[in-house]
């Protein structure tokens, strides 16, 4: 066999030898969403360019974990799928009949069935085979973070950012992120600490010893408590609450200062923030002039319910029919026409709920002259 025969004969074996990556020539650019919800047949999008010949047997298989701990939420492996030499734009509809395994029993019940992936921090995987992942090349891997976040971020609402306040025990409360459906076991942490000459509410969280570190918050509220540090008179303080949902979701709040008056106890609703409705009977005093204003978590899903004022818990004296929607909703109501209040009496404002629980707001009404 003569030295040219042999040559050629080299060439092809390297050629057939050569692994089924380079013989395709293929690359894959998963498209993927920047931010907000996203469904899962989004994660389908990818551009393949193929500048080899066309292959008629590929398969994709996904993998979607969480960031921080590379658990597996689920796993996913197309049908098998046409690549034409060139550019080829897939999306969902190419990928013919896709097997999703599901790893997490909580993603499982909460966010498939809507076709929503769930909300945190992730790394998506893709691999693509030229024929099935069992038998079968590997032709090209990727993997890409994904961020997936609610349609509404985690907000504070009382006290207002540079208000003043007029208890030692203020009621704190914050607006949750949405939908809530999308999350599994969605928790609080709040924060409070002073805020010396000179800082701002950023300053004096990182640098100063907090008064109030309080975790594992379920509810959207809390009040400060009386066994903790007492906040003085003339001060000012910073707040910010943390929300976390299992390993997936953290989010944190911007800061909010308020400062306590040094010359009152009571809170005048009429130029505060909504105080939120305690289930239960309600620690703190407001003042109202002539619009009562506070928040109430509809927790219960109710579509409507009753706003009733009592005078020491007895006789009902005004009732007001309140349309609500789920999550938490701020309420006004303007008392400057019902008679049945007496200026300078105390009264009790109580919701209850489709689960039998008492929402209340306890004031003194103080009418402008």
């Amino acid at each position: 066999m003569n030295k040219r025969l042999q040559c050629w004969m080299m060439v092809l074996m390297v050629a057939l030898s050569a692994p089924p990556a380079v013989r395709a020539q293929l690359t894959m650019q998963p498209q993927l969403p920047s931010q907000g919800l996203i469904q899962q047949n989004q994660l389908w999008n990818i551009m393949v360019l193929n500048n080899g010949d066309a292959i008629t047997g590929a398969t994709i298989q996904l993998t979607f974990q969480e960031e921080g701990t590379g658990r597996k939420i689920f796993t996913a492996v197309t049908s098998p799928v046409y690549l034409a030499r060139g550019a080829s734009q897939l999306s969902v509809k190419d990928m013919g009949a896709v097997q999703y395994d599901y790893l997490s029993a909580s993603y499982g019940s909460q966010g498939a069935s809507a076709g929503l992936l769930p909300i945190g921090r992730f790394i998506v995987c893709y691999t693509l085979f030229e024929g099935t992942p069992k038998g079968s090349f590997m032709l090209a891997q990727d993997c890409l973070p994904l961020a997936v976040e609610p349609f509404s971020p985690l907000r504070l609402a009382y006290p207002a950012d540079k208000s003043e306040v007029t208890t030692a025990n203020p009621v704190f409360s914050w607006i949750p992120p949405a939908p809530a459906n999308m999350f599994s076991n969605l928790n609080y942490k709040l924060i409070v600490a002073e805020v010396k000459p000179g800082q701002t509410a950023t300053e004096a969280l990182q640098r100063n010893a907090p008064l109030l570190v309080q975790v594992g918050i379920r509810d959207v509220a809390m009040t400060y408590p009386s066994t903790y540090t007492s906040l003085q008179p003339g001060k000012t303080y910073a707040w910010q609450v943390v929300a976390q949902n299992d390993n997936t979701y953290s989010s944190t709040t911007d800061p909010w200062s308020f400062s306590l008056r040094k010359d009152t106890l009571s809170v005048v609703l009429d130029w505060a923030s909504y105080p939120h409705l305690q289930r239960g009977p309600a620690p703190n005093h407001f003042v109202v002039r002539q619009k009562m204003k506070f928040s109430y978590d509809n927790e219960a899903n109710d579509s409507l319910l009753a706003a009733n004022i009592y005078a020491d818990r007895g006789q009902v004296l005004y009732t007001k029919n309140i349309v609500l929607k789920r999550g938490v909703n701020f309420i006004d109501l303007d008392l400057s026409n019902v008679r049945a209040l007496t200026p300078g009496s105390g009264y009790v404002l109580e919701m209850v709920n489709g689960r039998k629980e008492n929402w209340d707001l306890r004031f003194t009404y103080e009418p402008l002259q």
